[in-house]
């Protein structure tokens, strides 16, 4: 797994799929259990390396930015109707 930011796509079954932020076609999977914190879709976190262990940091300030900004894509996509 690369380092960087990724966006947890889903959680199914104890199984977290990561897409990576610089190229959404890159996937990764983790064991929620590799998560110190809570998780939800739609998190954005950042992934580091170290030591052979992955250190993640929850960006929750950056994920309430995006989601700030879909919901603006969404509400000028309602007003086009």
């Amino acid at each position: 797994m690369k380092d960087g930011k990724y966006t947890i796509d889903s959680i199914e079954d104890g199984i977290v799929r990561l897409l990576y932020r610089e190229d959404e076609y890159d996937e990764e999977y983790l064991n929620v259990s590799e998560f110190p914190i809570d998780i939800e879709e739609g998190l954005i976190v950042e992934v580091k390396t170290k030591n052979d262990r992955y250190i993640i940091q929850p960006l929750y300030q950056e994920t309430e930015q995006r989601k700030k900004q879909m919901r603006g894509i969404m509400e000028k996509l309602k007003k086009r109707k």
